[in-house]
């Protein structure tokens, strides 16, 4: 679990991560991570008592039982963090398998943007820039992209910690990932807080997370608040590049109005573009700039 903040001592060996970000010495740096399941009871029950709520076992990580779709409901329930905890609790792992599409099918369209936005920041002290994969799920779709490019910090984020220890699992198995380092795990929910300050991410990618979320009642507002604050934490040249099923007759207007929610001065700085991918079928690129 260490893996998902780094070192105690974050702020020498990690700056750019959690720990480095946010601690200020080796005891208070900022998250705890406990070593085993005997552990993390003993030390919840130290500093919670009798205020705990349920943990899940490490057992439900290895169950076999197969998570069935419900068809009826399966439109209003792909936003939901219950939804999402239960299908990853519950399914087998697949290292093949990809949301949308796989980083090899898009990775020539969208790695030219990311440099491209990049290349337009001036970086104070030599820190490197972030990039925010935003609803990773478990795909390892953001760790190839620390991969291919060392120069940034990638931030892979989603509601369902499930998700993440699924990512963990898959990177942990995946040798190409052995010497990443520029590749950090964030447990949190887009729709509901604003996780990274003002200005601070270059690039943002969103590969079918707006889509689930429209999935659920009031998706609508829940997915231009989240998009609203994707615009904050863009920096000047920043970009959030979308990758979506939904043609540009529907999404569109969703980025505009998710503009709206925005002061005057950066609404008037957000450019929307829009292109089908050549490479994967019946997809869309959607592209929102901030001059």
């Amino acid at each position: 679990m260490l893996r998902f903040f780094t070192t105690s001592t974050a702020n020498i060996s990690e700056p750019y991560s959690l720990r480095g970000e946010y601690g200020l010495t080796d005891t208070r740096n900022s998250t705890h991570g406990s070593d085993s399941e005997e552990s993390a009871n003993r030390e919840i029950e130290i500093i919670f008592g009798e205020n705990t709520v349920d943990i899940a076992s490490t057992k439900e990580y290895n169950t076999n039982t197969q998570f069935h779709w419900d068809k009826n409901s399966i439109n209003s329930s792909l936003g939901l963090l219950d939804t999402w905890n239960q299908f990853y609790r519950t399914t087998k792992p697949n290292p093949d398998f990809e949301w949308f599409a796989n980083y090899d099918d898009l990775k020539d369209s969208i790695l030219p943007m990311i440099r491209t936005a990049l290349s337009a920041q001036d970086n104070p002290g030599n820190r490197k820039p972030y990039l925010l994969d935003i609803g990773c799920g478990d795909s390892t779709f953001g760790a190839n992209i620390a991969y291919d490019l060392k120069d940034v910090e990638v931030y892979c984020l989603d509601f369902a910690i499930d998700s993440l220890w699924r990512l963990q699992n898959k990177m942990d198995g995946n040798s190409k990932f052995d010497n990443v380092r520029n590749c950090t795990l964030v447990h949190a929910n887009i729709a509901e807080q604003q996780v990274f300050s003002t200005g601070s991410i270059c690039a943002a990618l969103d590969k079918g997370t707006t889509d689930s979320i429209l999935k659920q009642p009031k998706g609508t507002e829940l997915a231009s608040r989240a998009l609203a604050n994707i615009y904050k934490i863009l920096c000047k040249d920043g970009v959030l590049i979308q990758v979506t099923d939904e043609p540009p007759e529907l999404r569109i207007d969703l980025l505009q109005e998710a503009a709206k929610r925005l002061p005057d001065d950066i609404t008037s700085n957000i450019s929307i573009s829009c292109q089908q991918f050549t490479s994967v079928r019946d997809y869309f690129l959607y592209t929102v700039s901030k001059s």
